[in-house]
């Protein structure tokens, strides 16, 4: 199996498990794309803070965006109509179906 392969079976596992829990009490969905991207991101993150039970106290979004903590180099994964046509169906094949689920689109 390709290392991108072991990928997709991971992601596929992970999102597999979420989904069998959609509806059950204490647990919420939330994307991590829209808690990073959009005019409200912002805003999301606190929503989610609150739903945790954190407090400003506990939680102080202001200061914990101050200042960059992560010195790492940022990386960029190629777009999805970069890749080649048999990563892409490797994806479709594993991971498609739950996929369209949670609202991507291929």
């Amino acid at each position: 199996m390709s290392k991108f392969e072991k990928f997709c079976w991971t992601w596929y596992y992970k999102n597999y498990l979420f989904k069998q829990l959609e509806g059950k009490t204490n647990y919420k969905l939330i994307k991590m794309e829209n808690l990073t991207k959009g005019y409200n991101s912002k805003a999301n993150v606190k929503t989610l803070a609150r739903f945790c039970g954190l407090g400003k106290k506990e939680f102080d979004y202001e200061q914990i965006t101050s200042h960059s903590t992560n010195k790492s180099i940022t990386k960029c994964f190629p777009s999805y109509n970069n890749w080649s046509a048999k990563k892409q169906n490797t994806l479709k094949r594993i991971c498609g179906e739950l996929m369209i689920d949670f609202g991507y689109q291929l």
